[in-house]
Formats: C-alpha cells, structure tokens, sequence
C-alpha cells in the first residue's frame, strides 16, 4: 500500500514540484518502509518549502533519527522548537530529542530534557511518556549520598591472648641456616 501511495505521490509531484504535502506524504511513506535516505531527501524539500511547519519539521527528525544521523535528528527536534504553539508539542520535542541524546551518549543534554518533560504540565505530558522519563531520569542520576550516621561496629580486644602462638620451626634440613665454611 505504501509503495502505491509513493506512486501517486510521484505523480502529484510531477504535475506541481512545489507541492509540499506530497514531499512529506512520499517522505513519511519512505520512513515507513525503512528507506530513510529517500525518506530524509523528501522531508528536507518538504521543509525548505515550508520552513515554518512544525509537523514537517519533526517528521525529517524522526527520519535523521531513522538513519542513524544522530546529531542532525537533535538539531531538527531543536529546530522544530520554534514552531511550537503548545505545550504538547513541547513535551513532543522533549520525549524524542532526550532519546536521540541518549543514543548519541550525550546525557546531559537528555538530563536536561528529560527534566524539562517533567516540568510540564501534567496535562501536557502523556502519562507513559512521564513514567519513561522518570525511569531514564532516574538511571542518569544515581541517588545521592547521605549523610546519616551509622554505628560503627569496633573490633572487640580482649585484655590477654587468647592463644599461644606457636613454636617457631626448626631449621629445614634441605636448606642450611647458615652460609657454608668455604
């Protein structure tokens, strides 16, 4: 079905080259069937025709995030940013680009929005997304230290031995215990 769609999308983009929805409709198709640089080459036209759509540009994140471009799929979701008219499509933003930053190693940056996420409000932010990010949040930052006292426990001395040591060895008869005369 989806390679039928890509049909018709070649169609619709051979009679109008400047119709964005069919860059973007043909480019989600692509990602879909696991082609991703097709898929990252449409979604770029899709966007440098229409810089200021927030759908487009988060679509060619997921696409660089798709085909491992990891660093590009950060700075699309932060592109994206500037599209945002609500705080779902914050939360949108936060959830991905703290994954994408995970994948690259990069947790400061998922520390970072990973807490943002959760800063939200609780309306803005699915319930699973919330939890995800608690879990990730919580194995970026191990738990702190306290300072609570604790007994020590202290070795106990008895006051005289409690054993005799042994007698030291004699000498071995293999292995002289002085230097020869020579």
């Amino acid at each position: 079905i989806y390679d039928q769609a890509i049909e018709r999308f070649d169609q619709a983009i051979a009679l109008d080259p400047n119709f964005p929805d069919a860059y973007y409709y043909r480019g989600s198709a692509h990602l879909i069937l696991e082609d991703y640089v097709a898929s990252v080459n449409d979604l770029v036209i899709a966007v440098n025709l229409v810089p200021t759509s927030f759908d487009y540009s988060i679509q060619l994140a997921h696409a660089l995030w798709a085909d491992e471009r990891l660093t590009m799929a950060y700075r699309q979701f932060s592109s994206a940013q500037q599209w945002v008219t609500e705080d779902s499509q914050r939360a949108y933003i936060y959830y991905h680009r703290a994954q994408v930053s995970e994948q690259a190693f990069n947790t400061l940056d998922a520390k970072t929005d990973w807490e943002a996420l959760l800063a939200l409000p609780e309306e803005a932010v699915p319930a699973d997304w919330r939890t995800f990010a608690q879990e990730h949040l919580a194995a970026i930052i191990p738990p702190t230290r306290t300072n609570t006292p604790t007994a020590t426990p202290r070795p106990t001395h008895p006051s005289h031995p409690t054993a005799t040591p042994p007698p030291p060895l004699p000498p071995h008869p293999f292995y002289p215990t002085a230097a020869p005369d020579h």
